[in-house]
């Protein structure tokens, strides 16, 4: 046991119980991290509890009530992902494509509404659908309103 140690040890109770209450709120005053992972486990020394990031899983640091060097627990392999796993997105298939620009091209001026809230639904989940649901809806209102424009254009010309 080293000099450090041996004089912590024998330093005075109220010190201690000082240094313990700072050093466990230590993470309250630093903003950032705040709301990290952190792995919460008791030292096999002294039993003090300890709360370490998690980037320092399997890594040893040292313990604030016994001053002894700790290797920090990997719970990783064990503790299921926060994630939930992704759906494979692969798009509209060639009916929903077919589908879409029917509707679409039967339901004037309604395409950029569908399109856009479908956009909105399907943009975190299945980022590629709805970029291409959102050009078709779009497309279709470019393509309806040539039609019309070029329609209106022809029967003004040859209605007079």
């Amino acid at each position: 046991m080293g000099l450090a140690a041996t004089l912590f040890r024998s330093s005075s109770p109220s010190y201690l119980s000082r240094a313990r209450r700072w050093s466990r709120g230590w993470y309250e005053r630093v903003p950032i991290l705040r709301g990290a992972p952190m792995i919460e486990f008791d030292c096999p020394e002294c039993g003090e509890p300890l709360e370490i990031s998690d980037r320092m899983a399997g890594k040893r640091v040292r313990c604030l009530g016994c001053a002894e060097d700790v290797e920090v627990p990997d719970y990783s392999s064990s503790r299921p992902s926060r994630r939930r796993p992704r759906k494979r997105d692969i798009g509209l298939s060639g009916q929903e494509f077919l589908l879409y620009t029917l509707l679409f091209l039967f339901v004037p001026v309604a395409n950029v509404f569908v399109s856009s809230i479908l956009y909105y639904v399907w943009r975190g989940d299945q980022p590629r659908r709805a970029n291409q649901i959102n050009l078709l809806g779009f497309a279709v209102f470019g393509f309806q309103v040539l039609f019309w424009g070029l329609l209106i254009v022809l029967a003004a010309k040859f209605g007079k």
